[in-house]
């Protein structure tokens, strides 16, 4: 009796355990056990449905919480109303310096703005001097075909005097002791007169030459840089690198100045060419001479005066691009000495 009663006992008691194993468990084991409990054993349908609202409960207030954070930034909304705006709308925030961004957009139309008249302006430049040394070159060419005659033995001169001379002697006009004197056909007597002449001409000619020369070769370059410019580009930015490292390789290597020069080279190859024909008609005509001599004195005078007048007055239309490089060189090199001397002077305090 006792021992069936006790081991009904202990089945009621196991199945109360078992009817009421979550409150058990809740009182009996501590937090981490139950959990190993659970994980063995498996849970009850009220603990189920309790975690299960706890992970609800959790979800919702994890997603109150994302929604509460704070969203990517943005800029305010522009409105379009200006030319610029609607050519260059904005950029979202974070990509200013994407490659497709604003800034490089602006930046090459900007550049292509910039660009283009100076192209076109180098071209034109180049072909008017290049039309100049050809016409110029050409009328050197017929003078000095006319000049070089002069350094050269003159034979028909000298067949003139030898007949002249032997038929002197033939009619006992002349003595013997002339025919001694006849010399050398070869060796011409040139006078240094002739040499000037010349020597100015043909140095005028090589001016022109090579003016002509480097108007083709520059030409060739400014078309290149035109073309690398306008080649097609996957993006803006690109498009950006490429002309800033050609536009740098511009300056670095000079070439503005070089196509400066170049008009200012065929300046003085007209004025050597105008000396030397002052020169030439000299021997002609004096009187003509000394006109020609005003008049080149005239145009020098005035052409110098053009070039520096920009010096004296900054609104001058007379400014040249040389000139322009050449006042921007002249300020550096003064601002490199003023910077000398006050380092020098700051120098001199401290010792």
């Amino acid at each position: 009796m006792s021992a069936s009663s006790t081991v009904s006992g202990q089945s009621t008691k196991t199945n109360n355990d078992d009817e009421d194993g979550c409150a058990y468990r809740t009182r009996v084991f501590s937090y981490e056990q139950q959990d190993l409990f659970d994980r063995v054993y498996g849970m009850c349908e009220d603990e189920k449905l309790n975690k299960n609202y706890a992970w609800r409960s959790y979800d919702h207030s994890a997603a109150r919480q994302l929604s509460n954070r704070p969203s990517k930034p943005s800029y305010p909304p522009e409105e379009l109303d200006t030319n610029f705006k609607r050519n260059y709308p904005p950029d979202p925030f974070g990509d200013e310096v994407e490659p497709h961004a604003r800034v490089w957009k602006i930046y090459r139309d900007e550049a292509t703005s910039h660009d283009e008249p100076m192209v076109d302006l180098w071209n034109k430049t180049l072909d008017i001097l290049l039309i100049f040394a050809g016409l110029f070159s050409a009328v050197e060419t017929a003078f000095i075909v006319e000049a070089y005659r002069a350094l050269l033995p003159d034979y028909d001169a000298y067949t003139a005097h030898v007949i002249y001379v032997f038929a002197s002697f033939g009619n006992g006009s002349l003595p013997v002791q002339h025919l001694s004197g006849l010399g050398d056909p070869s060796v011409a007597v040139v006078s240094n007169l002739s040499r000037w002449i010349n020597g100015l001409w043909f140095l005028s000619l090589i001016f022109s030459l090579a003016v002509a020369l480097l108007c083709i070769l520059t030409k060739q370059w400014v078309q290149y840089y035109a073309f690398r410019i306008n080649s097609p580009s996957s993006s803006p930015q690109q498009w950006a690198r490429r002309r800033s490292l050609y536009y740098e390789g511009l300056l670095r290597w000079h070439l503005p100045g070089l196509i400066s020069t170049l008009p200012v080279l065929l300046h003085v190859s007209l004025f050597v060419f105008l000396a030397g024909l002052v020169l030439f008609v000299w021997n002609l005509d004096r009187f003509i001479s000394m006109g020609l001599l005003a008049l080149t004195s005239t145009l020098l005078a005035f052409y110098v005066l053009c070039f520096v007048a920009p010096m004296w007055s900054i609104d001058s239309p007379t400014m040249s691009p040389i000139l322009e490089q050449l006042m921007s060189i002249g300020m550096y090199h003064n601002s490199l000495r003023w910077l000398m001397r006050t380092i020098q002077a700051v120098i001199h305090r401290a010792l």
